[in-house]
């Protein structure tokens, strides 16, 4: 049986010949956006997630470990804790409507607001 990992050290994705380059970090778009998870790896406290957006534009976003909600001091989240990226139920391939923000933080980084996982046949 095969082990699914949460994520990929940043070393594994680059064995894979991943393109990190080819991902942004800001700006964002500002709303509500579909996107396909590319892949995710482990960073400094944070897990990168690489986005291709609907429209082809590609994205690098982190989850950060959440201290509050239901996987409070477990989960990988964006500022809504309640979707854990770093679930190894949570793969490449898989389809999200993310919210984002063109507003940035004290430390002039854009804001990561939500994620939903798109299940395959539901209506949006």
């Amino acid at each position: 049986m095969t082990e699914v990992k949460r994520a990929f050290s940043r070393d594994q994705l680059l064995e894979t010949g991943f393109d990190f380059s080819a991902y942004i970090f800001k700006p964002l778009p500002e709303g509500q956006w579909l996107a396909t998870l590319d892949a995710k790896c482990w960073g400094n406290s944070v897990i990168l997630c690489y986005f291709t957006a609907e429209n082809g534009n590609k994205y690098r976003l982190g989850a950060f470990r959440t201290h509050k909600g239901p996987g409070a001091d477990k989960w990988y989240t964006p500022q809504d804790p309640t979707l854990d990226l770093s679930s190894s139920e949570i793969q490449a391939g898989q389809k999200f409507i993310l919210s984002t923000t063109a507003i940035l933080t004290r430390k002039g980084n854009p804001i990561w607001r939500s994620a939903a996982l798109i299940v395959p046949g539901e209506v949006l």
